[in-house]
């Protein structure tokens, strides 16, 4: 909110020229079918920052991953309709005009009668605009026709809202060093839709390896969030629309968009969400709002954390694989009155699913009466069954206590760590190793190691960055080619010589076939027709005759299972001739996984605020 309210939320003016811009009444397509969100976005080279950027020269890989996930959220954005013309921003008068005519019986009252010589054009966010972006200008006599200074531009076709990119080391990123991002909406039309806005970069994440592409691709999408609507400062503008009309202008102001309970607790309170809330936690009809985090101020721009944990639009990022686009923020975005949502984009939040009307409050999050919180400061299960944990708290869930995830699993313990809901982690003797795939005791989901291994050109060589890039294109090309989501495909790799490895099992809450159907789906697949990739300027293929090589059983259960038949075997020998059986300790090893986490995020436990708008 502390970013948003620095921004001038710019609507188009009283017109200064006459112009060609598009209409304010945006009327359905013929079909009435919903089209995608056409996101255009803007990397911007002649970044204005109050801080060098970059001086080591590492500013295009930076700008890289920030334009590949920009890429990849804009992409996940869908469900607006269609507008007509080109999109076309406006100009603020205060900032080109020093006067006005005051005479309201002069033809021209209002408008410029004197520049501000010091003007040097828009921005949004320190990210300058183009020209071609904007409406032109005048100056206006006291009568009379106006002097042209800047015609209209020819505006962006098919574009319904212009997203600005930075990579900037700002004093904001100086000033808060956890900060991956900002953003901010700048521009809204005549129906207070948010037409532009701008997504900041500090640019030591960007160049730093411990945050995954996952990661950067979540923070986009959250920031993105932010500058379509889902703002404190940008709540009170949504829509009340009555469902059937075809235009816009039919729609008015909400009247009731927030509103704050007898115990001060800020509460989202439109139709959709309160609905979404009550059908997640398993209440019957509506809920009565759903809780905004507590932040200064009145306004707030992100879910209450003890309730909606893991939910993309809470206030705290912890990671990629913990993150989830859920129902209630599509909810929210339904309420605003500016889109029409594909809700079967949304992914299943585990945090709170069924627990009643009293989840997640201060007063019942430490009785011990729900598997999501916990009491004391032991050892456990993160909730989504990925991570070993410790039971702590953080400012966020105000006293309350949950099962945060420990990047090194746990020192000491090598054995099996039983978790809620006949699910179980695992670690290996490595005091660092990380933990393994979720494995249920009753139904085991294999795990399968598949490899790949790829030709490149001849002579291509490949930097650590690069293999990192070629890795995600790899993956990103194998879940095309399985038309699935990625949720089946974990800890990708490639070496020096191309053989490119991932584990695959499917996590909580991935829609599909199980995991064996699209490993043999893909194997088959493979097998008729090479995988091709290109990325960095070159083509990689795989090769015909070392196309698959892969791993279709679960490391953990084999080795229980034989740990629990060599140890059947000893005791019937010890019946039999007598011995004394000598106690051995089985260790179950795992392959290790990459971890989301940077270490100082670690020993804070504070997670990514730059994915929160301040």
């Amino acid at each position: 909110d502390e970013t948003q309210k620095s921004v001038s939320l710019l609507r188009p003016p009283f017109s200064q020229l006459p112009s060609k811009s598009r209409s304010s009444s945006l009327t359905l397509p013929s079909s009435r079918d919903p089209q995608p969100l056409r996101i255009q976005s803007c990397y911007l080279g002649d970044h204005i920052s109050d801080g060098a950027w970059d001086p080591e020269g590492e500013g295009m890989r930076g700008g890289s991953r920030a334009l590949a996930a920009v890429r990849e959220a804009t992409q996940r954005i869908q469900a607006v309709l269609a507008v007509q013309g080109p999109l076309l921003l406006s100009r603020d008068p205060a900032q080109y005009c020093h006067a006005v005519w005051g005479d309201p019986d002069s033809p021209n009252y209002h408008r410029c009668s004197l520049l501000n010589p010091g003007y040097k054009g828009e921005s949004c966010l320190g990210a300058k605009i183009p020209d071609t972006h904007l409406r032109g200008y005048a100056l206006w006599p006291e009568q009379g026709p106006p002097q042209l200074v800047q015609p209209d531009g020819p505006g962006v076709q098919n574009t319904d809202f212009l997203l600005y990119v930075r990579v900037a080391h700002t004093s904001k990123c100086h000033q808060e060093p956890s900060v991956i991002a900002y953003a901010a909406c700048c521009q809204l039309d005549s129906e207070d839709r948010p037409l532009a806005g701008t997504i900041v970069y500090c640019a030591q994440h960007l160049t730093s390896p411990s945050l995954s592409h996952s990661d950067i691709v979540m923070a986009t999408l959250h920031e993105l969030l932010h500058a379509l609507g889902f703002s404190g400062q940008l709540f009170k503008k949504w829509r009340d629309c009555p469902s059937g009309f075809s235009v816009r202008e039919n729609c008015s102001t909400r009247q009731l968009v927030t509103r704050q309970d007898e115990w001060g607790q800020l509460l989202l309170t439109t139709p959709a969400v309160s609905l979404s809330l009550a059908k997640h936690l398993g209440v019957s009809g509506a809920s009565l709002g759903v809780p905004l985090e507590e932040e200064e101020g009145l306004l707030s721009s992100h879910w209450e954390a003890r309730l909606l944990q893991g939910s993309l639009m809470t206030a705290t990022f912890d990671g990629a694989q913990r993150t989830r686009l859920d129902p209630i923020t599509l909810a929210a975005f339904k309420d605003s009155g500016w889109y029409q949502v594909n809700h079967s984009a949304a992914e299943e939040l585990l945090w709170g699913q069924g627990s009643g009307p009293e989840f997640g409050l201060v007063t019942t999050c430490g009785t011990g009466s729900s598997d999501f919180f916990c009491t004391g400061s032991g050892l456990g299960c993160h909730y989504l069954h990925l991570d070993k944990g410790s039971c702590s708290s953080d400012p966020m869930l105000e006293g309350c206590r949950m099962y945060k995830p420990l990047a090194n699993g746990i020192p000491g313990y090598y054995g099996l760590l039983f978790c809620p809901r006949g699910r179980l982690c695992q670690t290996n003797e490595d005091i660092n190793a990380v933990t393994s795939p979720p494995v249920s005791l009753s139904t085991p989901d294999p795990l399968f190691q598949l490899s790949l291994e790829l030709a490149g050109p001849p002579g291509h060589s490949l930097g650590k960055e690069q293999q990192e890039g070629l890795a995600e294109a790899v993956l990103e090309a194998l879940a095309s080619k399985g038309g699935t989501g990625r949720c089946y495909f974990h800890g990708p790799s490639i070496t020096t010589s191309l053989v490119f490895t991932v584990h695959m099992w499917k996590s909580p809450g991935c829609q599909g076939p199980s995991v064996a159907t699209l490993h043999k789906a893909l194997t088959l697949t493979l097998q008729k027709k090479p995988l091709e990739v290109y990325h960095g300027g070159a083509n990689f293929t795989t090769q015909p005759s070392k196309l698959l090589v892969t791993s279709d059983h679960n490391p953990s259960m084999t080795h229980l299972r034989l740990s629990m038949g060599l140890c059947l075997m000893l005791l019937i020998l010890v019946g039999v001739m007598g011995t004394t059986a000598y106690q051995k300790r089985a260790t179950l090893p795992v392959r290790p996984s990459a971890s989301y986490h940077s270490p100082e995020l670690h020993s804070t436990r504070v997670p990514v605020r730059g994915i929160r708008e301040v």
